[in-house]
């Protein structure tokens, strides 16, 4: 498993917690991964 596929499936966590009906922004996630310039790299997964 590549680095990338680690990162998406860490993304898809996230997303999977986010409650229905509610909004956030690529730019959100990541920086709840820690990685608060890869929203682009949130976009792509």
């Amino acid at each position: 498993m590549s680095s990338n596929d680690n990162f998406f499936e860490k993304v898809y966590e996230v997303a999977r917690k986010i409650p229905y009906g509610r909004v956030t922004s690529y730019g959100a996630i990541a920086k709840y991964l820690g990685a608060a310039r890869s929203a682009r790299m949130v976009g792509w997964a």
